[in-house]
Order: C-alpha cells, then structure tokens, then sequence
C-alpha cells in the first residue's frame, strides 16, 4: 500500500497527475470495459496516473461491487475482478487516512468522501459521472461557483471530458480548434458581412459614445448566422483578426471606411482574413496574420504603403 500523508506521492510522482475516481467509475470500468471509465482506470493501470484513495472510500467500493442487485445489471462483475481491483488500489493508489471533512455538501452528503478525499489528498482531477459531483465542476450555479473559487487546482470532470483534458497537448487544441472553427470562410460572404457591421456599428457609435465596436461583433455574428457557432464565432474571431492588422502598427484611424480608398483596403484585408488560418489557442499571431494578409491581398503596394515593411 502507498500512502502519503500529504497526498502528494514519493519523489518523481509530482510529474504524474494525481486523481480521485469515484465508485461509480470504478464500477463502470471494471462492469463493463472499453468505456470511458475504463479509459481512465487503464491509464492509472498503466503508469500515468496516481489514484488518491481512502479505506472509507475504498470500503464502499468493495461494498457496493458485491452487491448481488449490482451484479444484476453488471455479469461482468465477480468476486475475482472485484478482489483484483481491491488488491491493486492497495499497492499502486495513494492513500490518504484519515481524511479531514473539509467541504460541505448538502445537495448529497454520500457525495462528500470523494470530495474531501480530492481537497485534503491535493488531487488535479476528480472524476465522476454522477450529477451532483459534475455541479461543482461548471460556474453556472451556485456549488460550482463557491467549489472552483475556494479550490481552483481541482478540476471536476466526467471521464470523457478528462480524456479531452488529458490527452490535450497544444498540437491536439489546435487540431480540435481547427475542426471546430478554423475553416476558412467564403471571402466575398465575409467581407460583406463585415462591412454591414462596420456600418452599422459606426452608425450606432455616433449615437453613443460608449459603444465599443469590437464588443458589437460577436453579437452581430451571431445574429447574423442565427446562432450557429461554426458560422458566427469563426466570423467574429476573423473581425478580430481585421483589428489586429490594423492596430498592429498604429492604425487605429482606419477603423472606419470613411472613403472610397480606405473601404477598398478593408475590402481586400477582410477577404484576406477570411482564410487565414487559425494558430491554436492563441487564435492569430499577428506578425504571421500581417504576413498572410500580405500574401493573399491583390493591391500589395497599398498594402505594404499603409502596414510599413514587413521586416
């Protein structure tokens, strides 16, 4: 049996993220396999992830996978799967005795072993399929608000959003932005879009002195494609990208197109932007943006007359 009074592990564990799984996902994965939940164990199975443990919460595992009225809906489940899983969290898991009460949780109190066992072991991830644990993971209402406020280094996760975690490398973010976000866009749609809000926001900024622009466009986008995030955010995230060229190198005067010559560099920087691709996380790094822009507009001269060098 590992044990550690701090939860942290030995020498060199600190590198390995620590976790708490609950009995659900022990019973998911080892009722069913080849399941998220099954996922999850192997990766602790294999070496990549310390399993933070209590006897209290280890008993109820052990309990609740003998349950004859488990069994029921669990064949796969028999005392030797239920002995081997028992005898392995015994010599690989980390654990933690006595674990300290340290958050209250009146939504379901059979729920608060699991969460003082994350708080007091100093787990990154506790992971759960049930309802209530989840709550304490999203900001959209109270437990979770106070939960990620009062302990922001435990991330609360079902076991398929905790292998998205897991396996996010940068190269995977950007490969899943880019599905999701970063295909280019019709140019000649885009362009016109822009300009309609561009007018549209300029008019509304004379009436208001207040009205920021660049908060307008996602709003506008989003009305604009009813709504359909594949359409409007990638549109917004493009806008902003129009902005970062033109602030780049000070060029904040030519946010509006008040004539004809600066509506046509608009024009061709818009259509430009719209099928630059997209850098991961970071959205669009602007010396490449310039240099991309650079490339795909048709009036470079003008171009690289208002921009400066490219150096």
């Amino acid at each position: 049996m590992a044990t550690d009074d701090s939860g942290r592990g030995d020498e060199g564990r600190e590198e390995i993220p620590l976790v708490v799984f609950d009995c659900n996902l022990f019973l998911q994965a080892v009722g069913k396999g080849g399941n998220h939940a099954w996922k999850c164990l192997q990766l602790a199975i294999d070496g990549k992830l310390l399993v933070c443990m209590s006897e209290a919460v280890l008993e109820e595992i052990d309990e609740v996978l003998r349950r004859p009225s488990v069994r029921e809906f669990f064949p796969m489940l028999d005392d030797a799967r239920v002995d081997a899983l028992a005898n392995w969290l015994r010599e690989f898991a980390v654990f933690l005795d006595p674990v300290p009460h340290v958050f209250d949780y009146p939504i379901d109190p059979k729920d608060e072993p699991y969460i003082d066992l994350a708080i007091a072991g100093g787990a990154v991830y506790l992971v759960s399929w049930d309802k209530h644990i989840k709550r304490l993971g999203s900001p959209k209402n109270p437990e979770g608000k106070r939960f990620m406020a009062d302990y922001p280094d435990v991330s609360v996760l079902d076991p398929k959003g905790f292998l998205e975690a897991y396996f996010s490398t940068p190269e995977e973010r950007e490969r899943r932005m880019r599905e999701r976000y970063g295909s280019a866009l019709d140019p000649v749609e885009f362009r016109d879009a822009c300009m309609e809000m561009m007018e549209e926001a300029h008019a509304r900024s004379l009436e208001d002195a207040s009205f920021v622009p660049s908060e307008f466009a996602p709003f506008y986008f989003i009305k604009r494609y009813e709504a359909d995030e594949r359409q409007a955010i990638p549109a917004a995230m493009r806008f902003w990208a129009f902005l970062e060229v033109l602030n780049a190198d000070g060029l904040e005067e030519f946010m509006r197109p008040v004539d004809e010559q600066v509506k046509e560099i608009h024009v061709a920087v818009f259509e430009a932007v719209a099928t630059v691709p997209l850098h991961g996380e970071e959205g669009f790094r602007v010396e490449e943006l310039l240099a991309d822009v650079r490339q795909r507009v048709g009036d470079i001269e003008a171009i690289v007359g208002l921009f400066g060098s490219s150096e």
